[in-house]
Parts: C-alpha cells; structure tokens; sequence
C-alpha cells in the first residue's frame, strides 16, 4: 500500500476573486448616520392650538448637513395638555415626541445643509423644503450601503414619514407604521432596501427618481406624527447594509476558496 501526499493547487485567478470577496465584506457598508441626536436640541413645548416652534442647531459632524431644524405642531393643546418635540443628547441620544392625553401633535426634523429648509415648517402648511445644501451626498456609501434604517420605540403606534429630495419634486418616501408597544420601552427595526425588494415597507418614488437617487441626496425630512398620549423616540436613522448581507459575501469568499481547493485535491492508494 502506498500513498501520495494531498496536493492542492489554486489557480492565481481564484485567490484573486476569493479575496476580493473576503476583502469586500471587512470594507464593506460604511453607515452614513443622518442624525446621531448626541447634542440635545429642545423645542418650546406647544402649550395651545395650530401653533408651530421651529429651532434650529448648528451640530457639525453630528448631523449629515451640520443643521438640524426642529419643527412640530399641535391640536389641541393646553397648559396641560402639551406637545413636546426634543432631542434628548447623551446618554438617551434620541428624538422624542410626547403627546399630552386628548390632543394630536407632529415633530418634523430636516436635514438641508443650511441653517434653514426654507418653507419646510407647519406654520406653512407644507414639509417640502425649498432648500437643498446638503450637497449630493452618497447615502449609499459608494454602493456598499443598500437600504435606509430606522430604530426607535413608542407606547401607542404612530406615523413615520422620512423624505429624501435631490429637489422639491424629485425624492423618495417611506411611510410606516412604527406599533406600539404598551411600554415604550422595545426597539422596532425599520428596514427600507433602495430596490424596493423585501424590507419593513417598499419606498415610493415620486417625479421619475429611482433607487440611483440615493446616491445624489440634496435634502432629507423625519416626521413623527403622533397620537393622543404617545410616547415616541427615534435612536437610530442611517443608511446602511443588513448583516446578513455582510456574512453572506464574507462565506462566499471563504466558501470560493475551500470549493476549490477540494476540487483539485488528489489523493492516491
């Protein structure tokens, strides 16, 4: 009986695919966060009806843009019944709207590069904003990012409505339900993929843009429209990639490797 040691031999054209793979999944999906809400910002809390604060906070490379603008609304507020639109900063780091019991409120937070969106406020009657600074910028990270996330917790269900312009009328929207809990107190995950495949809810585009939009992003709008007594706060939106699309590529390259490697092992009694 004789035996002939394992050889195995991998073309140089392989080595090369398989480390692209490999090297493509450590590099890969570089989080572009819109907002981070480290600084607090607070807003006037809304203490009667139809009327609207907008503040705004120079926070440099906290926020995509370097501005937050901050902006809600109320129906039926009182002294004691109040509408509250806040950034909350460190430790909490989120974006919280709280509903007085028996009144209806709104907080819009917008994103353009400026010191001010222009007309994008309530007291206008329109969240479109008529400026657009933040100077095209890539959400999707040079293509490695695939899908806006949105991570927060709220006790009773509320409206989530994210816009992203390259002008007024050409931009992309999600719209969801974020559900209530009970308690406020368990995250929900929004996933929205550019493609349109799969995720929390599709993004709708209007005025002919397509995912590429994503690409060259010139202003974006987070509006929370609350319920009575809700209790809302947002600590995560970012473009970004899911996990598993990560691990998948990083398998595929060791996969490639291992694949062939056994294919051309031989092994002689």
């Amino acid at each position: 009986m004789s035996y002939k040691r394992l050889k195995f031999k991998i073309k140089p054209q392989f080595v090369i695919l398989a480390t692209v793979l490999i090297g493509a999944q450590l590099g890969l999906a570089t989080p572009v966060l819109i907002d981070t809400f480290v600084t607090a910002q607070t807003n006037t809390p809304l203490t009667s009806s139809s009327t609207s604060h907008t503040a705004s906070a120079n926070l440099g490379s906290e926020v995509l843009g370097g501005f937050r603008i901050m902006d809600d609304v109320c129906t039926g507020c009182t002294v004691s019944r109040q509408v509250n639109f806040a950034a909350e900063g460190a430790p909490f780091k989120d974006l919280v709207l709280n509903t007085g019991n028996g009144v209806q409120g709104s907080g819009l937070s917008s994103y353009c590069g400026t010191a001010s969106c222009g007309v994008a406020t309530y007291s206008t009657g329109n969240v479109t904003p008529t400026l657009f600074g933040l100077g095209a910028v890539d959400l999707t990270s040079g293509g490695t990012n695939t899908q806006i996330t949105i991570i927060g917790n709220t006790d009773l269900t509320v409206q989530i409505v994210a816009r992203f312009y390259i002008s007024s009328a050409i931009y992309a929207q999600i719209t969801f339900p974020l559900l209530g809990t009970g308690s406020a107190s368990t995250n929900i995950v929004g996933e929205f993929n550019f493609n349109g495949i799969g995720g929390t809810a599709p993004i709708v585009y209007f005025g002919g843009a397509t995912a590429n939009l994503f690409k060259t992003v010139n202003a974006i709008t987070f509006e929370i429209e609350g319920t009575s007594a809700s209790d809302t706060f947002i600590n995560y939106f970012a473009a970004d990639a899911p996990e598993p699309a990560s691990f998948a590529l990083f398998a595929g390259g060791l996969g490639c490797l291992l694949w062939y490697a056994r294919k051309k092992a031989t092994a002689r009694i």
